[in-house]
């Protein structure tokens, strides 16, 4: 079980957003454990309720969520309220959501990690936050590009990046897929696992625990 395969996806037509499909995915899936979603924006308001999509988790899918943010002072109400929101929209027995954020805030990295028994097994690193121009469905969207890695051992997993390519196949040209090489030198022969494990250490560094 490793994580080998890299995607690169480019959206340019609002009614296809992998990266919106490959969040959900990974919250609702049953191989996932904990879950890492950092974003420099949670949109929880009247235009746009980001909370609404992370629902149904049960006793078969049951995972820890930790959230980290957010850029500014003037996002922490939303990001907060996307916190409660999403703990109200599932089963308080089955998900435990932590929230944390960056003393002085500037968090702007956008990061995902899916957790399987404490090994990461599919991981997001992008510039689209959990707004509705970046993770929703609107005809006001951004241009936004996210790379995806993942371990094609997990059927589960792999089917979450297949599905995504195999529904809008019409908009392949907004697909890069290869595999990581770790032992290019420019790698630091370190494996993707490795790299992922040290990202996850490096937010915790900084994130501390919210009230």
């Amino acid at each position: 079980m490793a994580l080998t395969k890299v995607a690169v996806f480019l959206r340019k037509d609002w009614k296809v957003n992998r990266f919106r499909n490959v969040i959900i995915s990974t919250f609702n899936s049953s191989d996932i454990s904990e879950m890492i979603l950092c974003s420099g924006f949670f949109q929880e308001n009247k235009y746009f309720i980001a909370s609404n999509d992370f629902k149904g988790v049960c006793l078969h899918n049951q995972k820890t969520l930790k959230l980290v943010g957010v850029y500014d002072y003037k996002w922490r109400t939303a990001y907060y309220d996307f916190h409660d929101n999403v703990i109200k929209n599932n089963c308080s027995s089955c998900l435990n959501v932590q929230k944390y954020r960056i003393p002085g805030m500037r968090w702007h990295a956008k990061i995902m990690i899916g957790k399987k028994k404490d090994a990461p097994v599919i991981a997001t690193i992008g510039s689209s936050n959990i707004t509705g121009r970046a993770f929703g469905l609107s005809k006001n969207y951004n241009y936004e590009s996210d790379v995806v890695f993942w371990d094609d051992s997990i059927d589960s997993i792999n089917q979450v990046i297949t599905r995504s390519i195999e529904g809008n196949i019409q908009n392949s040209d907004e697909v890069f897929i290869s595999n990581y090489d770790e032992d290019d030198w420019r790698n630091g022969r370190q494996s993707l696992d490795e790299k992922i494990v040290q990202l996850e250490k490096d937010i915790f560094d900084v994130a501390k625990l919210a009230e």
